[in-house]
């Protein structure tokens, strides 16, 4: 069956990449609204696809794949107000691009090779090393744009950076993984691009070496950017020790005295060697501590963790325990790790570390294919979400039974 073609244009060839019946690419959001209003009276189940970097479709065939990327239209930036607007479908790269010639820029550091829409990266909220200090979309989105379950257009949020009036119900998309609408485009409060940056890298044999100089620096009159702790595949390749990096930013005249004060914090540490990197130097470093290097082996799949901070050393000593060599990363001070999970390992062990602790938990790989196993800890708020999604999406049309507890 196929949609009237008065209302979009089909895309041959792209339903392989999500095992859909039909792909349309809509140009406009009108257009898009057409197709959502035809799919709720036709029963037809959509996917939303972005870049197509972290599509999760658990297993199931949808009847229709909207892909986004022609919904590039509507970038608006205002410097004045350190605000923005960015059409869903724009690539993240090219948004960051687009605002440094303001000297401005989008905080968030989502790991990808520069192919992920901006509506994929919020969608399932992702975040990279400079999560550190700038935290998750969720403190940088203040009004958001949806074709919602019944095909109509709503916006929530404001495009002002202080927004107290009624619920905040833009972050409900943060994060919801194309569950409850389609975004159309965000709007977010931006920050001015760091004058100059600059990399610490400091090796260290053991993980508690490494932690106990990451608590150091956490409590020096420092205030980095980025501070990384990661074994293996996110270090150099074939590294078999544990590494922190460390990224400074601002001015240069604060980047030049927190340098001196880390240089001579890692010169007294356990670290077996540190370096400040070249430019060249720390942008591979920070790529491999995003992607992982290209040396390493594929992996099954990887763990994300979140828990409470108070709990990292313990957790670091569990995983070094259970699993000596093991690729890692955490964020010590944000309370979240990556760990590389083989297929021998008993992904039991993770889960039940992650509940005894408070904390969460979720798979990533090839062989993950049901919402069960991707998120396997039901969070308490889960009736709540049901809710949600039932009012957002009354016909079920979105994506149904891809997300946690089979949402």
């Amino acid at each position: 069956m196929a949609l009237e073609s008065k209302s979009h244009t089909p895309v041959v060839g792209q339903p392989s990449v999500t095992d859909a019946r039909e792909t349309v690419r809509p140009a406009t959001v009108e257009e898009l609204s057409r197709i959502i209003t035809e799919a709720v009276e036709t029963k037809r189940t959509v996917l939303t696809v972005g870049g197509g970097t972290r599509l999760f479709a658990a297993g199931k065939k949808f009847d229709l794949a909207v892909d986004t990327t022609a919904l590039t239209n509507g970038f608006r930036h205002t410097p004045a107000d350190m605000t923005a607007t960015v059409p869903a479908g724009m690539r993240f790269a090219e948004a960051q691009e687009r605002l440094s010639q303001k000297g401005q820029w989008i905080p968030l550091h989502p790991p990808d090779r520069g192919d992920s829409s901006i509506g994929g990266v919020i969608a399932a909220d992702r975040w990279g090393p400079r999560r550190h200090r700038y935290g998750t979309a969720k403190d940088w989105v203040i009004a958001t744009t949806i074709v919602n379950g019944e095909g109509n257009i709503v916006r929530a949020g404001a495009n002002v950076v202080k927004n107290v009036s009624g619920y905040d119900l833009n972050k409900l998309y943060i994060g919801s993984r194309g569950t409850l609408g389609i975004i159309t485009d965000l709007s977010f409060k931006l920050s001015p691009l760091p004058a100059m940056r600059t990399t610490f890298r400091a090796c260290f044999s053991t993980a508690g070496e490494a932690l106990t100089t990451a608590n150091e620096i956490h409590r020096a009159p420092l205030e980095p950017e980025a501070l990384l702790m990661a074994k293996g595949r996110w270090t150099a390749p074939r590294a078999k020790h544990w590494w922190l990096l460390i990224e400074l930013a601002g001015s240069e005249e604060s980047v030049k005295a927190q340098a001196k004060t880390l240089s001579s914090l890692l010169e007294k540490s356990t670290a077996n060697r540190w370096n400040e990197a070249s430019q060249d130097d720390a942008a591979f470093y920070w790529r491999t501590a995003s992607l992982g290097n290209d040396e390493t082996a594929p992996i099954f799949a990887t763990a994300e963790i979140s828990f409470p901070k108070s709990y990292t050393e313990k957790l670091v000593s569990w995983l070094v325990e259970i699993s000596p060599g093991a690729s890692a990363k955490f964020l010590p001070f944000r309370g979240v790790a990556i760990v590389e999970v083989s297929q021998e390992m008993d992904r039991s062990l993770l889960i039940d570390e992650a509940v005894r602790i408070g904390g969460g938990i979720e798979f990533d790989g090839r062989e993950i294919t049901s919402p069960h196993d991707r998120w396997p800890i039901e969070p308490a708020s889960l009736s709540i979400m049901k809710k949600l999604k039932s009012a957002l999406d009354p016909s079920d049309i979105f994506a149904p039974g891809t997300y946690v507890g089979g949402i």
